[in-house]
């Protein structure tokens, strides 16, 4: 009976020492079996991780409360890979939409696209202009490809303004046929001929039929000049 007090307090002790002993058995299987999860940083993290970030979560909230206060750094880090993970999700929802909106102008080349396709183009490089950093990071490609493709039709639209300028320039001499032409028309067939060979090659390309005519109608100049 004398030594009541010390048992009390030897059994208060081994109490403590118990419960201790729970508390780090908790933290130490947590710890174990979110081992992987827990390696993960924001910069390392997936969509793909979701699963085990929650479920990391949810064995969180099951911890006594000293387990809890003791784990509360690992908790920090969870919180974070949630959040990276739900912005990632988020990014990837503003990529699919945008893939998905501009899928037809998408799927164009520098070889297939117009002119008329410059409003399309125009809408996507202004939609892509709007989307979050990571978005556009993600989207490089298709923004390369958007610039490419209003790149070519700005050149196309200068070749078309080439060709309409050379019909409009030339238009009395391009309405003459080899059977109306006269000697008097000379100089104007030799003005249009020199305009073509300054144009460029697209220019001049599309403009064969004219520059054909123009070819008959110097000739038949020639031969009635000769008689």
């Amino acid at each position: 009976s004398a030594l009541t007090t010390e048992k009390a307090l030897l059994d208060t002790v081994l109490v403590e020492i118990t419960r201790q002993e729970a508390v780090l058995l908790e933290i130490t299987n947590f710890q174990t079996i979110h081992s992987t999860t827990l390696l993960l940083t924001t910069g390392t993290v997936k969509i793909t991780d979701k699963t085990t970030v929650n479920t990391a979560l949810a064995d969180y909230n099951l911890l006594s409360l000293d387990a809890k206060s003791a784990l509360t750094v690992e908790k920090a880090l969870l919180d974070s890979l949630l959040t990276e993970i739900q912005r990632l999700e988020a990014v990837l929802v503003e990529v699919s939409a945008f893939r998905t909106t501009h899928s037809t102008v998408l799927s164009l080349t520098v070889s297939t696209v117009t002119i008329t396709d410059k409003t399309s183009v125009n809408l996507a490089l202004s939609a892509y202009n709007n989307l979050s950093t990571s978005a556009k990071n993600a989207l490089t490609t298709e923004k390369a490809l958007l610039d490419s493709l209003l790149v070519e039709i700005v050149r196309q639209e200068a070749i078309q303004a080439e060709v309409s300028k050379f019909k409009t320039d030339h238009a009395y001499v391009l309405a003459l046929t080899p059977s109306t032409v006269t000697i008097s028309d000379s100089a104007k067939v030799t003005t249009a001929l020199s305009a073509y060979t300054s144009l460029s090659a697209s220019a001049k390309t599309i403009l064969l039929p004219q520059k054909t005519l123009l070819d008959s109608l110097a000739v038949e100049i020639t031969n009635q000049q000769a008689i």
